[in-house]
């Protein structure tokens, strides 16, 4: 594979200090399987790989229909050339390298056309087994097992129904195949081309004499080829070729013709004229779907109509929508009450000689459980304009939902301008806080919590190790007084950048630290080298809370 040792011999300086022995550990423990692989195929006492299969009981759906067992001691064993497991030609094959492995398989397990065999390994941070669909996967899990020191690896297979989104798909099984050669060549014997027949006499013999001519039916020709039309057989005699009774009253019903035009060459639109047109016309019955007891919602979110008899899917909905109603039609009211059966609600504007607004509305939920309908909006509006001034009715569940379509597109909109095009499109005065508030919530339901995100960096590791073999990912956490454990410390180093570093890179790395300035405070570490062109070259990155010398050394070990 061209893999050199490393050599600990190559001065690494960080500026004019020598760089300390731990970040070469860390740069060969990311290549240490390649290493063993390289080494074992030079060993010329340990060139064999043993591989196992053992499978799960499985039912083999063979193609005649028969269902054969596979019991749960069936272990398959074979012993292969190192070649043949190279890592880096198997990462190359992709899921051809699994296909291969399965026609191996193929070798010695049946199943049906309809079917695939499950290449599986245990995954123990899901506590499951996982299918294996690429030769990546396969070279991971060797690795997971020590496989290249103990030259052996244990995999485990199932029959399962053929998927059509599997990347390895169906792959036939050779003994199967057999099976099914073998069964036609000894239960249907072929019917011979060549058949002798007995003729009684011919030209130039004696009357009474049998002689046997042996004819070749393959080169028998017809002189005239016809054009077979076979007639339609009637009910009546198609009911007694199966057995079934017929009654006197098939017979009287049963039509002279056929069921099926005799002429064969009738055109199709000799049919076609022979359909009245007036009356199939006649035959279409409009049919109206709607039912008088059903509940249509049809509403606009953004220019919604609040009127008495007015049906809504929810009480939720039907409250953005008031809000959106009252804003769009410059008014401020005051929800008296609601919860998830009722609704009511009072303007709390004035009039010109100060007395209040007589406007309310009432809604209610209706029988189904989920509609909600308008019963009563008795008055109308005396007030004056609420336009451009702040409204109870912008809250921050109302701006959330108005700004959630602008941060899914751009999310990196700050709130000042979500602000200022809020207030161009309705006729309102916002508060910068309540802004704020319903972009953190728009925020959180569109990707999710930032503090949960923490939960999710060990997945970060997994996947990141199981997409880059070799690659290097480390997370430092730390336990508070109440037992809590919290994130504390990263360190990842990819496998193309220490490839790219140990092959084409100057001897020099330098490390250095930013400060985080965003929601989360704290260090953000970069470990840089030089190439051939004095371009820096990225190795490493790590985050931790300060710039302190335990820090520092968790970094670099």
């Amino acid at each position: 594979m061209g893999i050199q040792r490393w050599s600990s011999q190559i001065p690494l300086r960080i500026g004019n200090t020598p760089l300390f022995d731990p970040i070469l550990n860390a740069i060969r423990a990311s290549s240490l399987f390649l290493t063993l692989a390289a080494t074992n195929r030079g060993d010329a006492a340990a060139r064999t790989f043993e591989l196992m299969i053992e499978f799960f009981p499985s039912k083999a759906k063979l193609v005649d229909g028969s269902i054969q067992n596979i019991q749960r001691d069936t272990i398959l064993k074979w012993e292969v050339e190192f070649t043949e497991i190279d890592p880096q030609v198997l990462q190359n094959m992709g899921e051809n390298a699994v296909k291969k492995w399965v026609e191996k398989i193929g070798e010695d397990i049946v199943w049906g056309p309809e079917q695939e065999v499950s290449l599986l390994r245990f995954d123990d941070w899901k506590g499951e087994y996982v299918r294996i669909e690429d030769g990546e996967e396969i070279v991971e899990e060797i690795d997971r097992q020590n496989g290249w020191t103990s030259k052996r690896a244990n995999f485990f297979a199932e029959l399962v129904d053929l998927n059509l989104f599997s990347k390895v798909g169906y792959v036939p099984s050779r003994l199967a195949a057999q099976m099914v050669d073998d069964d036609w060549a000894t239960q249907r014997p072929l019917i011979p081309m060549c058949t002798e027949l007995t003729v009684i006499a011919e030209e130039g013999d004696v009357a009474g004499t049998e002689t046997a001519v042996t004819v070749d039916w393959n080169a028998v020709e017809l002189d005239e080829p016809t054009d077979l039309v076979i007639a339609p057989m009637p009910d009546t005699e198609m009911a007694k070729l199966f057995g079934i009774p017929v009654d006197d009253r098939d017979k009287e019903g049963e039509r002279d013709e056929s069921s099926l035009p005799i002429d064969a060459n009738r055109n199709l639109s000799e049919d076609v004229e022979d359909v009245d047109v007036q009356l199939m016309e006649d035959a279409v019955n409009v049919v109206d779907d709607a039912h008088d007891d059903e509940l249509v919602h049809v509403y606009d979110k953004e220019n919604p109509v609040i009127e008495v008899g007015k049906l809504w899917p929810s009480m939720a909905e039907f409250r953005m929508c008031f809000k959106t109603y009252a804003v769009k039609h410059e008014f401020d009211a005051k929800t008296v009450w609601t919860d998830k059966k009722k609704f009511y609600a009072r303007c709390r504007g004035f009039d010109g000689s100060v007395r209040p607004c007589k406007w309310y509305i009432s809604a209610r939920l209706q029988p189904d459980g989920s509609t909600v309908r308008v019963n009563q909006i008795p008055n109308q509006h005396t007030c004056i304009t609420s336009s451009q001034r702040v409204s109870t009715m912008t809250s921050q569940l109302w701006v959330a939902e108005k700004i959630t379509p602008i941060l899914a597109k751009t999310p990196n909109t700050t709130a000042k301008k979500l602000k200022t095009d809020l207030e161009k499109m309705y006729p309102i005065k916002l508060k910068y806080t309540t802004v704020w508030k319903a972009k953190q919530r728009a925020m959180k339901n569109l990707y999710g919590d930032w503090a949960n995100t923490f939960r999710m960096l060990f997945n970060f590791k997994a996947e990141v190790e199981k997409r880059s073999p070799g690659s290097v990912v480390e997370i430092d956490t730390e336990v508070s007084e109440a037992g809590d454990v919290k994130f504390s410390k990263f360190f990842m180093a990819l496998k193309p950048c220490i490839d790219g570093f140990k092959a084409g890179c100057r001897p020099y790395l330098s490390i250095d630290s930013s400060f985080l300035t965003g929601k989360w405070n704290g260090q953000l570490a970069a470990c840089n080298a030089l190439d051939g062109h004095n371009w820096m070259f990225p190795v490493a990155v790590g985050l931790f809370q300060s710039e302190s010398e335990p820090s520092w050394t968790w970094f670099m070990m």
